[in-house]
């Protein structure tokens, strides 16, 4: 078999005879967060084809580098109709978004092996917060695609437990550069240093080390910063020669692009001066659109009240958590949460009250709040988070996945919190078991349309 990398996240794997079988995550044109990622090196047609060509998609999560609804259409377009996999979530809203695509879904088992095919089986392992692991079992290599997923360390050791098991090559693959808050903290005027490019390398090698992993191909990061409030972020960029110069892992590290035989040595790799970052008068105009509807954007009632009845619902929270409240300065709009009161106030244009100061462009946050989406303006790079006071990341870090809960329906209401939480502990006593194994007897799933149900939408 044949294990190639692509665009962004976007696995494939083929057979003996070079037929594909199972792709991921396809983020493949145009770009995501309000213009402000772009991959670093788009596929071409024969790329597509092949991902077009694939009978099985797995879709990880619901972030828009991982499930872009404009890729998922140009597949369609290109004939595909592939039977789309989903992590075992206890919510989700991709699930309906894809069946308006015209596409066939089905939710794995929950820690249960799948037969794709004769030599394939595929594991999804759901985190809590709407992450997920997937395995790939093949007759040469189990293949462990962490993604964006950052487990504990009792969790990669389960997973190199399963390994030691097999007794077969295993193939890594993890992100390993900022998609986060992470280098947007300020406080007196002074970047906060949260770890730096080492802090990334060595986690990822952590990972190599735990699992026993044999090689570990760079995954999920392949992103250009391109916007005029977000290039800055390609200057904390893991590349290829930090991976190199702090590795600390046995692990054969690969470069981006790879292709590996996983019954031989043979790896071929694409050369850095043939990548097409579609750096085009194009994709130009497209980003100076975006930054001149920032421009254009008003701040209406109804945006202040989305927001607020938004916030609202994380009331009880946000008291307990940030009860000084927090700022909010976008543009020429300067709003302040009263945690105590659990009401969004206008204030003062330079007014800097609360715990922090998220600052960021008007249009991102005026969409955020129509289409329910605020944990996702802590990822784009143009939030920039000024800490008052004592106020330290790790508070805000909390506040963000707060909103990315509520964002998937799991917080806001008392039931819907409890049965979370419920979902959430048998996950992590799910963790404390070893790993089942693959099912040698397992029969071949037949690739029929069988839907897990629909989840209430998230809006993307």
């Amino acid at each position: 078999m044949r294990l190639e990398t692509i665009g962004h996240a976007t696995l494939l794997l083929q057979d003996a005879a070079g037929a594909p079988l199972l792709a991921t995550d396809p983020w493949l044109t145009g770009s995501t967060y309000w213009r402000s990622w772009w991959i670093e090196n788009y596929p071409g047609p024969a790329e597509i084809a092949r991902l077009a060509a694939s009978p099985w998609l797995y879709i990880s999560h619901e972030h828009p580098d991982h499930y872009h609804p404009p890729s998922l259409r140009l597949l369609r377009d290109q004939g595909a109709d592939p039977q789309v996999l989903l992590p075992p979530f206890l919510s989700m809203g991709m699930e309906g978004h894809l069946q308006e695509l015209g596409y066939r879904t089905r939710r794995l088992p929950e820690e249960g092996w799948l037969r794709l095919a004769p030599d394939l089986q595929v594991l999804s392992i759901a985190l809590w917060n709407n992450d997920s692991i997937l395995l790939l079992d093949t007759p040469e290599a189990l293949i462990v695609n962490l993604n964006d997923a950052k487990p504990d360390d009792r969790s990669l050791r389960r997973l190199g437990a399963l390994r030691a098991a097999l007794g077969k090559r295993c193939v890594l693959l993890r992100s390993y550069s900022p998609a986060s808050p992470m280098n947007s903290y300020w406080q007196n005027g002074k970047r906060v240093e949260r770890g730096g490019k080492r802090g990334y390398v060595r986690a990822a090698a952590k990972a190599c080390r735990l699992i026993g992993a044999d090689d570990f191909v760079p995954f999920a990061s392949q992103v250009v910063f391109r916007r005029a409030d977000t290039d800055w972020a390609n200057d904390f960029k893991v590349r290829y020669a930090d991976l190199r110069r702090f590795w600390g892992a046995p692990a054969r590290l690969h470069q981006p692009y790879s292709c590996l035989e996983l019954g031989g040595a043979e790896v071929t790799r694409q050369d850095p001066a043939t990548f097409d970052p579609h750096v085009t008068a194009r994709t130009r105009a497209l980003v100076a659109e975006q930054e001149e509807a920032n421009r254009q954007a008003r701040f209406t009632p109804k945006d202040h009240a989305r927001l607020e009845q938004s916030l609202r619902q994380l009331r009880s929270l946000l008291r307990a958590w940030l009860p000084k409240g927090f700022s909010i300065k976008a543009d020429g709009v300067r709003l302040f949460w009263n945690s105590l009161r659990g009401r969004l106030e206008q204030r003062d244009k330079h007014s800097k009250a609360g715990h922090f100061t998220l600052s960021m462009p008007l249009l991102p946050l005026k969409q955020a709040a129509t289409f329910g989406h605020l944990g996702d303006l802590s990822i784009p790079m143009f939030t920039r988070i000024e800490l008052h006071g004592p106020t330290r990341p790790r508070r805000v870090d909390v506040f963000f996945m707060l909103l990315i809960l509520r964002d998937y329906g799991y917080l806001g209401a008392p039931g819907r919190t409890l049965r979370w939480l419920r979902w959430a502990a048998k996950l992590r006593l799910q963790a404390r078991r070893p790993l089942p194994r693959p099912d040698a007897a397992a029969p071949t799933s037949a690739a029929a349309p069988q839907a897990g149900g629909l989840a209430p939408a998230r809006g993307k």
